[in-house]
């Protein structure tokens, strides 16, 4: 019990810092959101009503179970610029670099 307090509590809370500490909890909330938003929209670069028939058909993917076997490493890729897309020649639309599918052929050095 804090003596210059009388109703027993130790830390006693003013106005200016409940007010920085429910600043930098909103701030701290609102750059986690963007950080997964981001994320989100770097990982699905794919239209999901975009040629979806043949995307399901080819079971493409947007992480390859095969690290040796993406996208990026494809014949029919062609790198896009920004947030880790690209186009697919058989796919016909765009693709993330590091997905998958049937289609996948090695690009040939």
């Amino acid at each position: 019990m804090n003596p210059k307090d009388g109703n027993g509590c130790a830390f006693r809370w003013s106005r200016r810092r409940l007010m920085q500490s429910a600043l930098t909890v909103a701030v701290g909330g609102m750059v986690f959101v963007e950080t997964q938003r981001s994320t989100a929209l770097g990982a699905d670069c794919a239209d999901k009503e975009e040629q979806s028939g043949l995307r399901e058909s080819l079971h493409y993917t947007e992480k390859s179970p095969d690290a040796k076997q993406t996208c990026q490493g494809c014949a029919f890729f062609s790198a896009g610029e920004g947030k880790q897309c690209g186009h697919c020649q058989i796919l016909g639309g765009s693709v993330s670099e590091g997905g998958r599918c049937d289609s996948w052929s090695p690009v040939q050095k």
